[in-house]
């Protein structure tokens, strides 16, 4: 379950308010995030941009007045490099004693983003969160740095943080295929080389296994699940919403163009030195001809495309240079219909070293019905693959059976790390939700409320239909946070997740 702000009577009586004043307070930290300053009546606006997708999460565009010399822009001054910012937002009611403050959160600042006014005497400062640093900071001592197959995925995020990123707090989830709990190690080798960000470094290792985010929340890194939201409580029901009058403009967008119930996933290759598309059999025995291959030496990788799957003990003819047995990665005798279709081996000690599928590749189809044997034949010789998932949704109204196929295919940089079948089918699936479940999104211009944040559950009832639904804040911006207003973007909540077998 994710963290919860929890509501109090004082916060619903501030939002009921119907006059509301607001103030942003800063707070200077030195490079030990202690205080040294607080400045209060003195800043002139606020924007705010909080948003769950992206990398560096919330950001901030601050107008400061500067009274005097201790804010110039030097080594003396309170806004310097090893300088840091805590943002609150304030509101003050006729009724309250004063401001209450809301955190906003923990920021830093590059030199790149002052612009000072000497006529006005006014200082911009946009500020970033802690990620900002990840994204900044370069990995060097040597020409390549290698995290290599076996280390557990925390241990190694643990050692990025603490010693490149130079973080003392964190929160980090154990990493790990949603099937399978035990497989949380580093399945292959990871080399980067120098002059790569730790962000870089830190991505890499998180997507390894699906379902995963990373982000800064005040001066703690964290690591956790993408929060499903299925347990969490709502933070702020529709009719408060509703009595508070907080709503001034709603609009619901629904993007037909993300709209894909047919995800197609290619996954790595494995670096062959030939291959081939025409495979015989005789019995277990399979035979091929590899132009390119004249003589079998360790190390020699082909892929073929098997004609049908194993038998008992099969063997591999590889150009007529001899029958040798095809044997597991642990010199283990090959279970029955084990492989089939384009499969890697590499030649050693006498023997083909099944290494897995070719490419891999996996298919997820959203439907409403169960497809017959020869609808799933059909896919097979569609797709070119045996690895093919079906979601059997019968109230969906963006199945295959109600607006037709609509495919989507992923290949490149953030799908070429994914190793192995299993894992394509879960990404697979994982996509194919993403694409029919999250295209509908609720934007809301609101009065500001000071404790909203991504990943938040709210009821609210929609003025266009009437519908009372459940939403997940995604994104929240202000052009001006001193103006009391913001606009949210939503997501339509469902008790569904690819987690594993349930949907």
């Amino acid at each position: 379950m994710t963290t919860v702000y929890e509501v109090t009577e004082q916060d619903i009586q501030i939002l009921g308010s119907k006059i509301k004043q607001y103030k942003i307070k800063l707070e200077l930290l030195n490079s030990q995030l202690q205080t040294i300053d607080t400045i209060q009546g003195d800043c002139l606006s606020c924007s705010y941009n909080c948003d769950s997708t992206s990398d560096i999460r919330r950001t901030c565009a601050v107008k400061v007045f500067i009274k005097d010399k201790t804010y110039n822009l030097d080594e003396n001054s309170k806004f310097w490099f090893n300088r840091f910012l805590k943002i609150y937002i304030g509101l003050k009611t006729i009724s309250s004693n004063g401001f209450i403050y809301y955190p906003l959160g923990l920021f830093t600042y590059s030199e790149s983003d002052y612009t000072w006014d000497s006529s006005n005497r006014t200082l911009d400062l946009k500020a970033v969160d802690f990620v900002w640093y990840l994204t900044q900071t370069k990995i060097g001592g040597a020409e390549t740095t290698k995290i290599p197959n076996g280390n557990i995925i925390r241990n190694a995020l643990i050692s990025i943080v603490t010693q490149l990123g130079g973080f003392s707090k964190y929160n980090i989830v154990d990493i790990h295929n949603i099937k399978d709990s035990t497989m949380n190690t580093v399945p292959y080798d990871i080399e980067v080389n120098a002059g790569t960000t730790v962000w870089e470094l830190i991505t890499k290792l998180r997507d390894l296994y699906i379902g995963y985010e990373c982000f800064c929340d005040m001066d703690m890194f964290i690591t956790r699940q993408i929060p499903t939201m299925i347990e969490d409580p709502v933070v702020l029901d529709y009719e408060t919403i509703i009595k508070k009058q907080l709503v001034l403009s709603e609009n619901m967008k629904v993007d037909f163009n993300t709209v894909r119930n047919v995800i197609e996933i290619f996954g790595s290759t494995i670096d062959v030195d030939g291959y081939t598309d025409t495979c015989t059999n005789s019995g277990s025995a399979y035979s091929c001809t590899i132009n390119s291959v004249t003589e079998l030496y360790d190390g020699l990788k082909v892929a073929v495309k098997l004609n049908v799957a194993n038998g008992v003990s099969p063997t591999l003819n590889v150009s007529s240079l001899g029958a040798h047995a095809i044997v597991n990665s642990d010199g283990t005798t090959l279970v029955a219909g084990t492989i089939n279709d384009y499969t890697a081996f590499e030649y050693k000690n006498e023997q083909w070293i099944v290494l897995g599928k070719y490419q891999v590749h996996s298919v997820c189809i959203l439907r409403n019905t169960e497809p017959s044997d020869a609808e799933k034949t059909q896919d097979k010789i569609t797709y070119n693959t045996d690895s093919i998932i079906y979601r059997v949704m019968p109230n969906s109204q963006f199945a295959i059976e109600k607006i037709g196929i609509r495919k989507d295919v992923k290949t490149g940089s953030d799908y070429e790390n994914i190793y192995s079948n299993d894992l394509c089918e879960q990404r697979a699936q994982y996509e194919n939700w993403k694409s029919t479940r999250l295209n509908r999104v609720l934007e809301l211009g609101i009065q500001t409320i000071p404790f909203a944040d991504v990943n938040q559950k709210f009821t609210y009832k929609l003025l266009s239909t009437g519908e009372i639904k459940t939403f997940i804040t995604k994104k929240i911006s202000s052009d001006d946070l001193t103006k009391g207003t913001e606009t949210i973007e939503a997501t339509e909540f469902f008790e569904t997740y690819p987690n594993g077998d349930s949907y």
